[in-house]
């Protein structure tokens, strides 16, 4: 039998994407409506673009990503890929409330250094939307989703 190396990258989107899935699975429990659709991403790291894959790879159709670095708008053409059924943007300002207020949930991937609440005010959000944050507890230990 041969294995088959993983990147490290692909296993990281996995795990995520495992830990978003099992997420939603708890909020379901709970008798919660969990649309997944339309997701605002917070950050603009690399964990950020981890988390993002890993959004798309479990069927989000339309992802905002937020944040003030020009440089997303190529992160986000490299995110989209060959899925060209998917929207995939860079929002800031009032583009991003607008994203905000339409979301089905927001997914904030800022490292806790820079997390002190979210940028924009929770009540703001549609109507059962879901918040969760999606960090590491240190540097080098895995991303952990949990509601925010």
């Amino acid at each position: 039998m041969t294995t088959t190396a993983v990147p490290a990258d692909d296993v990281s989107i996995e795990a995520v994407a495992k830990e978003l899935v099992a997420f939603r699975s708890v909020l379901r429990a709970q008798g919660r409506l969990v649309l997944g659709g339309r997701v605002v991403l917070l950050g603009d790291d690399d964990d950020a673009v981890v988390v993002a894959r890993a959004l798309l790879a479990i069927g989000v159709q339309e992802l905002t990503l937020a944040a003030a670095d020009p440089a997303l708008r190529d992160a986000a053409a490299q995110l989209l890929g060959d899925r060209s059924s998917r929207d995939v943007t860079v929002a800031t300002g009032p583009e991003l409330l607008a994203q905000w207020q339409s979301a089905h949930g927001v997914v904030d991937a800022r490292p806790v250094s820079e997390a002190g609440g979210l940028p924009i005010d929770r009540s703001l959000l549609a109507p059962g939307a879901w918040v969760v944050c999606c960090r590491r507890a240190s540097a080098g230990a895995p991303l952990l989703v949990a509601e925010g």
